[in-house]
């Protein structure tokens, strides 16, 4: 049988830059389904620009490391510095207050809702993160119903009765978040998306261009251009409608 494949698009939201780069990887590209940041000055605007020039899917990616809170519960005073913005700590942080990360992930549940007037088809979580992160990831999808992963750590959660996905270990895929996916890696199986158990693939990578907001604010940089450049090449494209089924989230309901 024929492998099932989710090339998810990160970050959208995060600038301009990236969010114009993952509508192209859609509209032109191979992938499949994006994720959003709620709570940046532009993660409205990257929002609408997927919904207004595409039907993808959308899911969120939670973010507790760069920006503002949503929440103003004053029960998340742990997680911001003295100017109200979120501690760049708090993504090593292992013994991080999970209660107010709970406060917080849900109010960017909530304002995904009020953005799209939908739930998210899938929760991430934004930059590298600790087992408390995780731990809150999964419990905020159970509440809400909806497929959650944690690529960083190769890990996936469905609601009972859905599909389940496998990711590539992280040991395979996070060296390539530095230069970005060539060709070859799809090709050669460098991935080793063949030896994955489940049928369903999730894929997350993070096309983009660059944009000043990008390099004052993420380590993650030219390695976008190439994901893009790779998305976007016609011979990939055709090569992976020959070993693959490209699908959404959406794949995961069982019928």
């Amino acid at each position: 049988m024929m492998k099932q494949l989710i090339i998810n698009a990160d970050d959208l939201g995060l600038s301009d830059g990236v969010s114009c780069g993952i509508l192209k990887a859609i509209r032109s590209g191979a992938a499949t389904s994006a994720s959003a940041l709620v709570n940046l000055p532009t993660s409205d605007r990257g929002l609408r620009l997927i919904h207004e020039h595409t039907s993808a899917l959308i899911g969120l990616q939670l973010n507790f490391i760069l920006g503002a809170p949503v929440s103003n519960d004053p029960a998340i005073g742990s997680l911001l510095d003295e100017n109200g913005g979120f501690l760049a700590a708090n993504e090593t942080n292992t013994h991080i207050d999970q209660h107010a990360l709970l406060i917080e992930g849900d109010a960017q549940i909530q304002r995904f809702k009020e953005i799209t007037g939908t739930v998210p088809q899938q929760l991430s979580m934004y930059g590298y993160a600790s087992q408390p992160f995780a731990q809150v990831l999964y419990q905020l999808a159970q509440q809400n119903q909806i497929h959650a992963s944690y690529f960083f750590m190769g890990t996936s959660q469905s609601p009972a009765e859905w599909h389940t996905t496998s990711l590539p270990a992280p040991d395979t895929i996070v060296p390539l978040f530095q230069h970005g996916i060539h060709r070859s890696e799809f090709t050669k199986d460098h991935l080793n998306l063949n030896d994955l158990p489940e049928n369903i693939i999730e894929l997350h990578l993070h096309p983009g261009y660059v944009d000043q907001f990008l390099l004052d604010h993420s380590q993650l940089t030219l390695a976008r251009c190439r994901d893009l450049a790779t998305l976007i090449d016609p011979h990939l494209q055709d090569w992976l409608h020959k070993h693959y089924q490209l699908v959404d989230y959406q794949i995961l309901k069982t019928h």
